[in-house]
């Protein structure tokens, strides 16, 4: 009897013992895979940081910049001179195809020298009138601000009259080079 119970005891002690090194296997196993697991959102993590890296590089080439800076300086719609004729065409094309009638006050005078992008440009004014509905109006101010002239601007706006019929006021502004 002694001997079984002793012999149990022993059976006891390496059941303990047992149970003991599975807990420890599988609280082992536990902490492996957490650190498996971290390991590959780390790897994720870097490879997103990469690409957005190599986006960022493309993106912001300053070489590719300045490149597409100089394209725009070099095709720039700043004309030499003023051009009299050719802006008085431009203002009869757009009364012709948005219906409205249009008239030049005064003559073009230089107002102003500007400075663009470091580039001196002189500013000629000169009033013009448009007379029509408002949507005409509007529809010949989007014109002649998608036409041949980039440099063009209209400031001193005041219309006078309904939706239906009304006349527009404003200063037409144009930089040359000269």
């Amino acid at each position: 009897m002694i001997d079984r119970i002793i012999s149990n005891r022993r059976l006891a002690v390496i059941g303990v013992i047992m149970i003991a090194l599975v807990v420890v296997a599988v609280i082992f196993f536990m902490q492996w895979q957490s650190a498996e697991d971290k390991k590959a959102d780390v790897e994720t993590d870097k490879k997103s940081a990469e690409i957005r890296w190599t986006n960022a590089i493309v993106e912001y080439d300053i070489d590719e910049l300045q490149r597409q800076k100089d394209s725009l300086s070099s095709s720039a719609k700043f004309p030499e001179n003023f051009p009299a004729a050719g802006l008085a065409i431009e203002l009869a094309n757009a009364a012709y195809w948005n219906s409205v009638s249009v008239e030049i006050s005064q003559n073009p005078t230089k107002v102003s020298t500007e400075s663009v992008g470091g580039i001196n440009y002189d500013a000629y004014a000169t009033e013009v009138s448009v007379t029509g509905s408002l949507s005409k109006i509007i529809s010949f101010l989007d014109y002649i601000e998608r036409g041949d002239y980039g440099s063009i601007r209209v400031q001193d706006v005041e219309f006078k009259g309904t939706e239906v019929k009304g006349k527009l006021t404003f200063d037409l502004v144009l930089l040359t080079l000269r």
